[in-house]
């Protein structure tokens, strides 16, 4: 890709091609880092700098009106960054800098970014860095990246916004100046011992790799991969090499069967959840031969998690990070258990700031970690899966459990999970007595049931077809009708668009209510639905009993 010109390479990024950012760093790594430290003085600092700048620059690309001025635009994202981080945590020299800087013209004030953090037992570098800083800002910023990356005299001044001449000029200046304040040191030539030094503190190869290998594209919530905590678990199986689908660790935990809705009446937001009433998680991960390790949360149902209702408790939080680090250098990502379930997936500066790939994640790449989760889950591979063919028959006997078992704790399953919900949405009175904030916590819990559902029987139609031809030909014939029921019940539940059907509060034109008249439409979708999921179930049993001879 180095023949691509910036603005190709730009409409290739937001088609999607990683490699065609990744190009867009590579290129631009070494201007970035010069100009960060030519403005904080700080070589460590400067490369966070460098790669928030580049994670924002990724996050925020549609922002960029024109796609041949990248080059243009990534200077004030990085200048951008750069203030950000001097007004948090040097605010004088914030405040000598902040609106006084040209970067079109390049007329920066006189100032110092502080001393040399770097080579300090050493004098002759001290030396050089000290003469470096000295430079006025002008001389020093192109200075910086002509040496901090081997950057041309063109390259310097497209990405400062400068003619060539310019640069040139002010590069010689700035040389000239080195040279009188490094005279005890060297009476010839100084550019040699000018870029030895340098040297020691370019960008490595792996800062572009670090990146990229950050910029995840899976996505699960929001309509896809809907039960959180199992598609972020698919996402991680596939990220340390075990080859394994969303939709079959759907069906071998039991969550493609499942449906719970609050005993009492009434669809909660957590009734889906796969750690929740009948546990999901811990098939999903023996299907696999892992475990999470860690504390066990306040939730009895979520074993081997780390979890603390105290952010204060600061020796917990360094163990947790410690081991949430070990794992991300071992290659393998973490469960950040919350409202839904997201990925641990990297970190940067040093492991301070943890990186989120995040539930309903709309764009590709990372998110900080702004909060600590609930639960953390760390995984650990303990044993060799077991037999598969065992897995998918309990998978089958958990099916038949699941549709029959009136509950678990304090959730209605299965065909009493139906009639329970049936008869909630029937009762007017119960949803006339609402004031605005219970109700639209009532059309969420009813939303997220229905989209969970309609998810959940669409896995189960995928599982069925796909492991139905290792089994004989009478079994796999069962394992098929309950497979085109299950598919039957998905097309009745999207008959309509299901937000239309089962609606969030946001969801409602202005002015608009969530009416009895739209839930009894709901229960009349719901009571077409279950005399299919009895059909469905009876197919998996007749494949039991053959199975069992």
């Amino acid at each position: 890709m180095p023949d691509l010109d910036d603005a190709e390479l730009v409409r290739r990024t937001r088609s999607g091609d990683r490699n065609a950012y990744g190009e867009l760093v590579s290129r631009y790594q070494g201007h970035v880092y010069g100009l960060a430290y030519s403005l904080v003085g700080n070589w460590i600092e400067a490369q966070d700098i460098a790669q928030e700048t580049f994670i924002r620059g990724y996050t925020n690309l549609d922002q960029l009106r024109d796609p041949a001025r990248f080059a243009a635009w990534l200077r004030r994202v990085a200048f951008g960054v750069a203030m950000n981080w001097l007004k948090a945590f040097r605010p004088k020299l914030f405040q000598k800098i902040d609106g006084r800087v040209d970067l079109d013209r390049l007329d920066i004030p006189d100032f110092r970014p502080g001393p040399s953090e770097v080579a300090q037992n050493r004098e002759l570098a001290n030396a050089v860095i000290q003469a470096v800083d000295s430079l006025p800002p002008k001389y020093r910023v192109p200075l910086t990246m002509f040496h901090l990356d081997g950057l041309s005299y063109k390259k310097v001044a497209d990405f400062l916004g400068i003619p060539l001449g310019t640069a040139q000029a002010l590069i010689h200046r700035a040389r000239a100046k080195l040279k009188a304040a490094l005279s005890a040191y060297s009476a010839g030539d100084i550019s040699p011992m000018v870029q030895e030094v340098f040297n020691e503190h370019k960008l490595g190869e792996e800062f572009a790799r670090r990146i990229i290998e950050g910029l995840e594209n899976v996505r699960w919530g929001g309509g896809q991969m809907e039960n959180s905590v199992l598609g972020a678990l698919s996402a991680a199986m596939r990220a340390i090499g075990e080859d394994v689908s969303y939709e079959y660790l759907m069906g071998v935990s039991g969550a493609a069967f499942r449906l719970q809705i609050h005993a009492s009446g009434g669809c909660n937001a957590p009734a889906p959840h796969a750690g929740i009433g009948y546990n999901c998680v811990r098939p999903a991960l023996e299907a696999m031969g892992y475990e999470t390790v860690g504390h066990d949360t306040h939730d009895p149902g979520i074993q081997g998690r780390w979890s603390w209702a105290d952010e204060d408790d600061r020796e917990e939080i360094h163990r947790v990070r410690d081991a949430i680090l070990e794992s991300i250098d071992d290659g393998v990502p973490v469960l950040y258990g919350s409202e839904e379930e997201s990925l641990i997936v990297g970190y940067r500066n040093g492991g301070k700031e943890l990186l989120l790939r995040p539930y309903m994640a709309r764009k590709d790449g990372y998110s900080p970690m702004r909060r600590w989760p609930w639960s953390v889950g760390i995984l650990k591979k303990r044993r060799e899966a077991p037999d598969r063919r065992e897995t998918i028959i309990h998978s089958f006997e958990v099916a038949v459990m699941l549709a029959n078992a009136e509950r678990f704790g304090e959730y209605a399953s299965g065909f009493e999970a139906y009639k329970v919900w049936i008869a909630d949405l029937l009762d007017a009175p119960r949803y006339e007595n609402q004031d605005a904030h219970d109700a639209a916590g009532l059309m969420i819990g009813n939303s997220h049931c229905y989209y969970s559902l309609v998810d959940a029987r669409a896995s189960a139609a995928i599982y069925l077809r796909s492991i139905a031809d290792e089994f004989g030909k009478h079994i796999s014939t069962h394992l098929l009708k309950a497979a085109d029921l299950y598919q039957q019940i998905f097309e009745t539940l999207t008959r309509r668009c299901p937000t239309q059907i089962a609606p969030n509060p946001w969801m409602l034109e202005k002015g608009k209510s969530w009416t009895q008249e739209m839930r009894a439409f709901q229960t009349d979708i719901l009571k077409e639905a279950l005399p299919l999921e009895r059909k469905a179930v009876a197919e998996i049993k007749k494949a039991l009993r053959l199975i069992k001879g």
